[in-house]
């Protein structure tokens, strides 16, 4: 912030402007040991658009923008800024532990995508069942974000991921992570 935006008001209002203008900033992707991708607007994708990271696709709407904000060994993670400036966090991955309590039924399903709610947050667990309907035996997504209410109402907010092989068709970004190396291409052409 500037000094005469700042000029005249009390530490406590500046610290909690600072402290908002800090908040809608999106940050720069990084990737294993805190190593810096590139700037976050380099890996913004504006809706209309369908963006994928290994089998998982986000489809993101007019108005909204997704921005890659980590890729890892195990895992990448995804920011999805809707128009009304809510978001959606996705972070795809091979190795996350369950966090389902024992017993526990799941909250809603989509598709080949089972979402179990985390304790009483908003925040949820994705599996994925196979063939026969069973869940595989681990997540595959966590999800968590300001666009999610741990209702119902959730269920609209999730219709846009979808769960698949992976496969790039139709991708307009695509993004990968793993052992052989941390991948990211560029819009297709």
């Amino acid at each position: 912030m500037r000094a005469a935006q700042l000029a005249g008001c009390s530490l406590a209002a500046c610290s909690a402007l600072t402290a908002c203008a800090m908040a809608d900033r999106i940050p720069d992707p990084m990737t294993v040991n805190g190593h810096v991708l590139g700037k976050a607007e380099d890996f913004a994708t504006r809706g209309p658009a369908t963006v994928c990271m290994e089998g998982m696709r986000v489809t993101v709407a007019e108005g909204e923008t997704a921005y890659l904000e980590y890729l890892g060994i195990h895992n990448g993670r995804l920011r999805l800024v809707l128009a009304n400036d809510s978001a959606l966090i996705l972070a795809h991955g091979d190795s996350w532990a369950d966090l389902r309590r024992d017993g526990q039924q799941p909250s809603f399903h989509h598709q080949n995508a089972v979402y179990f709610q985390i304790d009483s947050t908003s925040d949820y667990q994705i599996f994925l069942t196979t063939e026969d309907g069973a869940l595989h035996r681990s997540p595959v997504l966590n999800l968590h974000g300001s666009a999610l209410k741990g209702t119902g109402e959730d269920v609209e907010a999730v219709e846009r991921v979808t769960f698949g092989q992976p496969d790039w068709n139709g991708c307009d970004k695509r993004f990968g992570y793993g052992w052989d190396g941390i991948v990211y291409s560029v819009d297709e052409e």
